[in-house]
């Protein structure tokens, strides 16, 4: 993503992208889609990254809790 550019410009071209994809029958999960977001944020953004990394983290340990809750 160039510095110039917003979170928002870079969602909505990701979110062509993904929309042809699952067109094609190759879709992309939501965790794909995060990392893939992250991934493509410049280094200005690093704190917001790491914050981002820890959230997506978080979601998974609870949404494993809850999958383990359930057995």
């Amino acid at each position: 993503m160039p510095d110039n550019d917003s979170i928002d410009d870079l969602v909505i071209r990701f979110t062509k992208i993904t929309n042809s994809l699952t067109s094609l029958s190759d879709a992309i999960d939501n965790d794909q889609k995060v990392r893939k977001v992250i991934r493509a944020l410049p280094p200005s953004w690093e704190v917001k990254v790491t914050t981002l990394k820890e959230l997506n983290e978080n979601n998974k340990e609870k949404h494993l809790e809850k999958s383990q809750d359930r057995s």
